[in-house]
């Protein structure tokens, strides 16, 4: 059974109770009890939705964790999120029709509830049956009245009959109309069907008999009172027809009133009117509890707006709707979600809601909505999800220029600042509280509470604060705290605005900038076109694997240092935000790198590089600061395949590789064994080390037993009872 409340739920039957047939024919199975979930949504929102009128929530707060639902960002985007929903469960009341009883309006079966089609027959009852009889074997008729075969029917079936004996009769003649028959051995003369003898018929006289024709719609079997009888027109037949009166159904010998309610609900919309019967073949629709009449003429009900009547208050931005008598729903306008009780807005729709009709707080949010809308709107709203630390108009006192226009039209200094006060993640100010977490810039913040259990937000580096006015604001994409003061430091490094990504490859990327140049004019000419966005990692984590560096700096290794580079540049102008609605990025050398958060705000690739700083602005795209190479593992920095190999088979593992994914031999592959042995390279190879006789362990770099030294040539012996190291030779001595 699946119902719906505005939300579909699947529901489950639970209990059944069978009650006593009323008055009626009609049976109630009460107590149906259905277990339904409200739709999946927002954790944080579920928090605050019930579920749907005449039904009980059997979950509280966030309800029930752990089912999906598709946040909509916009027309074309949408972001599958894990959210929440109640359980609900629903008491129904649905209605049967009692033994002996048929059809919605439960009406007798023919032949009596107590004896359905005359005990002849199975009548097709229920609240879903036709009524017609099904009859036994030997009856037919609309009731199962008629026996049609006296050896199957029993005593039920005999009837009289008149006996006639040819001696008896053969030299008697009656008069017209009549035959003679014997009785007790007697002839006499008995008048032929359809006749009946006249009142003139003489006394005592055995052939001297007036004969009349009889009314056969008086003789049995009669019709019934409400059919028309017709006589046959043949004489020598005792046929008669019997038809049902309009209004009445039946073979004429059993009629039973027409309740037009019984077919098609009388004609009445079922959903909003009942049929109400009037008489044999008549009815009228009655509007249902709830509905009135639109159209009189017609018969028409439409729902009553409970809206209205029942007074409903639904959330300022919502719409109320009738959807039955008994239920009305809140829904949220287009962008919004929630129950229509409450309803959310994304990050900036909910700024916009606080300005205008929060109590305390409306009007404050003049400057940060400006700069939202010019700058950042879409992130907010297209994305997620986020916790923003929102200034008040006040807090604005500590931008570095006091003509706010000016300030407004800088639009690298402005989103670095509004960067500044997002973090990556919903939380509320207690997750936050004394935690590790980083802005959506990447800078380093801390949230702090005082004496008075006053929340201060700050970035690190910088001694001013900003108090929480009001927080944990729900919205659908994230959480928003208001602080009293807009956070505006610098972060480490500043880039020249006018200058190209290549220019910018200077002092903290510097070391990026050799291994670029180091390649020809080939990648410098990506980074000095438009629209290109670079993943730089700082000198201080420019840091390649074990023998990597020498390789891919020599003649052979230019081609993987080629795809190493550029698997840290991508087309067009990637922002920090445009990573968080993705699972993947894929760079110029045509390598998937995979995009994480972890806790604490940080964004992640391939699950060991952060992004420091975010969406430095250069002349022509961005640069996101790293700590850390993008090295995939897919990708190689070492001389691990060669065109022939080690075993001269063809392509396959270069000197220092084995197996099918050519990984390094223990000891590394410029020394594999650590020179103090073989090792079993080559595409087919296992990688074990075959040590000299001097040398044990995996990868050979430890002495045998009694052995030591670098190259384990001296001896270890007992003197007095202590193990001593000596030298061979010197002991010779």
């Amino acid at each position: 059974m699946i119902i719906k409340y505005g939300y579909i739920y699947m529901c489950v039957l639970m209990s059944v109770t069978i009650v006593t047939c009323d008055n009626k024919g009609k049976c109630d199975y009460r107590e149906i009890k259905t277990l339904s979930e409200t739709s999946c949504t927002n954790c944080k929102i579920n928090d605050f939705v019930k579920c749907p009128q005449n039904t009980t929530q059997l979950t509280s707060l966030e309800g029930i964790k752990g089912c999906h639902y598709e946040l909509y960002l916009s027309d074309v985007l949408t972001v599958p999120m894990i959210g929440c929903s109640h359980a609900c469960e629903k008491t129904q009341q649905v209605y049967d029709c009692c033994h002996g009883y048929w059809g919605p309006q439960c009406d007798e079966c023919p032949g009596g509830h107590e004896t359905p089609c005359n005990g002849h027959g199975q009548c097709n009852e229920t609240i879903k049956g036709t009524g017609l009889c099904q009859c036994d074997a030997g009856w037919s008729g609309y009731a199962c009245e008629f026996c049609i075969d006296p050896d199957i029917g029993g005593d039920q079936c005999k009837t009289d009959s008149i006996d006639s004996v040819a001696d008896i009769c053969k030299n008697f003649t009656c008069p017209n109309n009549s035959e003679c028959v014997s009785i007790d051995n007697e002839a006499i003369c008995s008048c032929k069907w359809p006749y009946i003898e006249h009142d003139e018929t003489v006394a005592n006289s055995t052939k001297d008999i007036v004969c009349e024709e009889i009314d056969r719609c008086k003789l049995p079997p009669y019709c019934d009172g409400n059919a028309t009888c017709e006589e046959s027109t043949q004489t020598d037949s005792i046929d008669k027809t019997c038809t049902c009166n309009h209004g009445y159904n039946g073979d004429g010998y059993i009629c039973v009133p027409i309740d037009p309610c019984q077919s098609n609900n009388g004609g009445c919309d079922v959903t909003t009117s009942t049929c109400l019967y009037l008489e044999p073949g008549k009815s009228k629709c009655e509007c249902k509890n709830g509905y009135e009449f639109s159209n009189t003429s017609t018969g028409s009900c439409e729902l009553i707006n409970s809206c209205i009547t029942q007074n409903i208050t639904c959330d300022g931005k919502a719409t109320c709707i009738t959807l039955s008598p008994d239920e009305t729903i809140c829904q949220c306008p287009d962008g919004y979600e929630g129950d229509g009780q409450n309803c959310y807005g994304n990050i900036v729709q909910t700024i916009k809601d606080l300005n205008a009709h929060d109590p305390i707080l409306e009007g404050q949010f003049t400057f940060i909505l400006k700069a939202l809308q010019k700058y950042y709107y879409t992130e907010l709203t297209e994305h997620a999800s986020f916790t923003m630390f929102v200034p008040v108009d006040e807090g604005f006192r500590t931008v570095d220029n006091p003509d706010f226009q000016a300030w407004l039209n800088d639009e690298v200094r402005v989103k670095q600042i509004i960067r500044q006060h997002i973090i990556v993640g919903e939380f509320k100010a207690d997750n936050l509280t004394d935690a590790d977490f980083v802005t959506l810039q990447g800078t380093s913040a801390v949230l702090n509470t005082n004496r008075r259990n006053e929340f201060r937000f700050r970035l690190r580096g910088d001694n001013r604060k900003g108090k929480i006015l009001k927080m944990d604001i729900i919205a659908t994409n994230g959480m928003i705290h208001v602080i009293d003061k807009l956070l505006v430091n610098d972060p480490n490094t500043l880039l020249h605005r006018q200058k190209t990504v290549y220019e910018n490859l200077i002092n903290i990327h510097s070391m990026l900038k050799i291994f670029i140049d180091s390649l020809g004019t080939e990648i410098k000419d990506i980074l000095i076109n438009d629209n290109v966005t670079l993943f730089a990692p700082s000198n201080r984590y420019f840091i390649l694997p074990a023998e990597a560096e020498d390789y891919i700096k020599s003649p052979q290794g230019q081609e993987k240092l080629k795809i190493l580079v550029l698997n840290h540049i991508f087309a067009g102008r990637v922002e920090i935000t445009d990573l968080l609605n993705k699972g993947t990025i894929t760079s110029l050398a045509n390598i998937t790198n995979e995009i994480s958060v972890i806790p604490g705000g940080r964004i992640k690739l391939n699950g060991h590089s952060s992004i420091l700083q975010a969406d430095m602005t250069t002349s022509n795209g961005y640069i996101q600061d790293l700590n850390g190479l993008l090295i995939t593992s897919t990708m190689s920095v070492y001389p691990d395949r060669c065109e022939n190999d080690t075993s001269g088979q063809g392509p396959g593992c270069c000197a220092g590789f084995f197996g099918p994914d050519c990984q390094m031999c223990p000891g590394g592959w410029t020394n594999p064994c650590n020179g103090h042995g073989t090792c079993d390279d080559g595409i087919s190879g296992t990688g074990e080390c075959s040590c000299y006789p001097q040398f044990t362990g995996v990868s050979c770099g430890d002495c045998i037993k009694n052995r030591w030294g670098p190259n384990c040539t001296q001896d270890v012996i007992e003197v007095l009872g202590e193990k001593k190291m000596c030298n061979f030779e010197e002991i010779m001595r």
